[in-house]
């Protein structure tokens, strides 16, 4: 009875090292170093919460068992030795575009994410990298031109910006601050059209014992860039 009961036990630590072998060489023919999740495009878009990353990954299911693969709320179901295609968003980091001089300067970033990849035997993170994702400035080298005085603290600024992004972050002002003083609003309606060059006028108020250079602050969205110019007031 005692020699049955060890072949058995034999027998079963046996299937279960095969199994997991066999598991093992799925994952590593499946998801291993030749990889399989590949992104096919990217692109991006904007709201006034900020900018969002798209992009299409082609993912490959070489593995007989039929597989998972999620992304925060959203998945692709893949059978065994098959393939497919999934889309994906989410937003960028703000701090990081800030950091990039954004929205003033065009950002190139490299963005990481895990991927969740579920069978019946297995669940795993698949970590991938999406480089070189160039995010254009829609109001690239934004400067002043010059500054008029129209008395009493009120002064009409010129500006110049190149604009790349029709219909920034949704929005129709931007808003002006001198230090934590709102002075003014950049009105944007009728400005943001996709094109090379683009000046536009705006008026600031309240501006009050400012002597010397300019420095602003300038608030669209989430987003805010400072102005420091040589112009005096």
């Amino acid at each position: 009875m005692r020699i049955t009961s060890a072949i058995s036990i034999a027998v079963l630590s046996v299937i279960v090292v095969i199994m997991l072998i066999s598991v093992g060489s799925m994952y590593e023919a499946t998801y291993g170093s030749s990889g399989s999740i590949n992104v096919v495009n990217e692109n991006v878009t904007y709201s006034p919460s900020g900018v969002t990353l798209n992009a299409v990954l082609s993912a490959s299911n070489n593995g007989f068992l039929p597989a998972n693969l999620q992304f925060v709320n959203q998945s692709l179901s893949i059978p065994g030795n098959s393939n497919g295609l999934m889309k994906i968003s989410f937003p960028l980091n703000t701090s990081a575009l800030l950091n990039g001089s954004f929205p003033v300067k065009n950002v190139i970033m490299n963005v990481s994410l895990l991927l969740h990849m579920a069978s019946y035997v297995f669940s795993v993170m698949v970590p991938l990298t999406l480089k070189g994702i160039k995010i254009l400035a829609p109001l690239e080298n934004f400067t002043l031109m010059n500054i008029m005085s129209r008395g009493n603290g009120s002064y009409l600024l010129n500006t110049s910006f190149i604009d790349l992004v029709p219909g920034f972050l949704n929005l129709t002002s931007i808003t002006v601050l001198l230090g934590s003083t709102i002075i003014g609003n950049f009105n944007m309606s009728g400005i943001m059209q996709q094109g090379p060059h683009t000046t536009a006028s705006f008026v600031v108020n309240n501006v009050v014992d400012q002597k010397g250079p300019v420095n602003l602050t300038f608030k669209a969205g989430v987003f805010t860039w400072q102005v420091n110019s040589q112009l005096m007031w």
